[in-house]
């Protein structure tokens, strides 16, 4: 019974050792991510939306050239748009060129964004607010939904 018992514990110590150990590699691997994310030389482009059609998405840039892009990928697969698509409204983008096409990969309405984050820093077309970079599950004028990498949930609704 003693083996027993003394196995149970030794088996409940190991584990909570392993999940320390886990969540360290996991807090660390994070931070490598989040590193290599800002020291990759800046591709976002920001600026504001002129006209749209059904696969283009045009942008007059801060500093006023204007692109004229689609709104897919080269292979088919759509852009990444967090957030409503609407004339006259700021947005911070990533594009691909190929073939003398520009390709829309990620869009994110400023606009909209700003009414839920004030204090944010955008890193190749991704949106890092309180130093977690986030991926947009929704963002529309009343809601802004997001999880960070480190596994974080904002969920903000306006009433």
């Amino acid at each position: 019974m003693q083996k027993v018992w003394l196995f149970m514990v030794v088996t409940v110590i190991l584990g909570a050792v392993s999940c320390q150990y886990k969540k360290e590699q996991q807090a660390e691997s994070q931070e490598q991510k989040d590193t290599t994310v800002a020291s990759i030389p800046d591709s976002t482009i920001v600026g504001t939306s002129g006209d749209f059609g059904q696969s283009t998405f045009s942008l007059i840039t801060e500093k006023g050239d204007t692109l004229e892009l689609l709104r897919e990928l080269p292979n088919g697969d759509p852009s990444s748009i967090a957030g409503d698509i609407d004339s006259e409204q700021r947005y911070a983008i990533t594009y691909e060129k190929k073939d003398g096409e520009l390709f829309l990969k990620t869009a994110v309405n400023l606009t909209q964004l700003e009414t839920f984050a004030k204090e944010y820093k955008l890193a190749n077309g991704a949106v890092v607010y309180n130093n977690d970079t986030l991926n947009i599950e929704v963002l529309n004028d009343t809601a802004f939904i997001a999880k960070g990498r480190s596994g974080k949930v904002w969920n903000v609704k306006k009433k």
